[in-house]
């Protein structure tokens, strides 16, 4: 690991990967999610997001927190500018995992950070039921208001879309439903049937 560090400090990407990659074929018990994780880095560091994404996956897999893992990586993808990249990364996974309604957020907030606002509000959307799980408006000051007026002038409405909110988030975040999804989906896979 030490030539990794000093290739990585000459920022030579290459031989980081590569001595990297010879240090995971000599100590494969040490095969971890973050092992994984910082080869992904790696090849983002050298300009090659589709290797990091074959990482990103396999580290993704081994992750007992892959939700927040997944925030890790699209942070990655974030510093290395290459936010597009983790658009199709992101559709990736959520073909592959069971990805609660939170990681539909880190989604539109990509697309926030790539000025793609319709996109971005299009994602929320389907996730939000306007006036029923939360309320959608448009980004600006006065749509705000609007809709801060209709909570604050609507007690009943807004303890009932709290509620509904929190149901929401409760439904689609619990471990439970989680681990239902994603049993669904290793199901299909062993079963020779793809994802659901």
């Amino acid at each position: 690991m030490a030539l990794v560090d000093m290739a990585t400090d000459e920022k030579d990407w290459a031989s980081a990967i590569a001595h990297y990659q010879q240090a995971l074929l000599l100590q494969p018990l040490k095969e971890t999610d973050q092992t994984h994780f910082k080869l992904g880095r790696l090849f983002l560091k050298n300009g090659d997001p589709q290797a990091a994404r074959g990482s990103f996956v396999k580290s993704l897999s081994l992750s007992r927190a892959r939700e927040k893992h997944l925030a890790s990586i699209y942070r990655l993808f974030k510093k290395e500018g290459a936010l597009n990249e983790f658009v199709g990364f992101y559709h990736d996974v959520q073909q592959r995992f069971a990805l609660s309604a939170q990681s539909g957020i880190l989604l539109a907030r990509c697309f926030i950070d790539l000025k793609q606002y319709d996109q971005a509000r299009r994602t929320l959307e389907e996730l939000i039921a306007d006036g029923e799980t939360g309320f959608c408006c448009e980004p600006n000051s006065e749509s705000i208001r609007k809709v801060i007026e209709v909570v604050m002038n609507d007690p009943a409405r807004r303890v009932r879309v709290g509620a509904a909110a929190r149901q929401f988030v409760v439904r689609e975040c619990a471990l439970e439903s989680v681990w239902e999804r994603e049993h669904a989906i290793m199901t299909g896979l062993v079963k020779g049937g793809g994802c659901p």
